[in-house]
């Protein structure tokens, strides 16, 4: 990916929150590649993290490709309310009565990953 062309070989870290690592990874790393693809850079996760920690993204390629590598990182981790709001680990447990879980989940997940896009949180149904 890297052009010698653009200059030597730089390197940035970028922190994403564990609960957006999927976000920016997408769908069989479809948006993670996308990224790559419109940068220039190479985007690697680190998953040699303890659980709950954010992780460490690392931004690698020319000057040019990493700033807007990096760019792209922040806009896509940063466009959803887990991030800044002082408690991106936190978690709330509730009941839901059974006969109610449906509802929450919604045919074929339809409510429950709405409710997920909107909020940014991960809903987790345990049965």
């Amino acid at each position: 990916m890297h052009d010698a062309s653009l200059g030597p070989e730089q390197l940035e870290t970028v922190h994403c929150p564990q609960a957006l690592v999927g976000r920016l990874i997408g769908k069989q790393g479809d948006t993670i590649k996308d990224l790559q693809r419109r940068s220039g850079a190479r985007i690697q996760i680190d998953q040699n993290f303890p659980e709950g920690t954010p992780r460490v993204v690392t931004v690698e390629g020319s000057a040019q490709c990493v700033a807007l590598g990096v760019q792209l990182v922040r806009s896509l981790i940063g466009n959803s309310p887990a991030v800044g709001n002082g408690n991106p680990g936190k978690m709330t447990t509730f009941e839901c009565p059974k006969a109610l879980v449906g509802r929450v989940i919604g045919k074929g997940g339809e409510t429950i990953n709405e409710l997920q896009r909107r909020s940014g949180a991960r809903i987790q149904i345990e049965q």
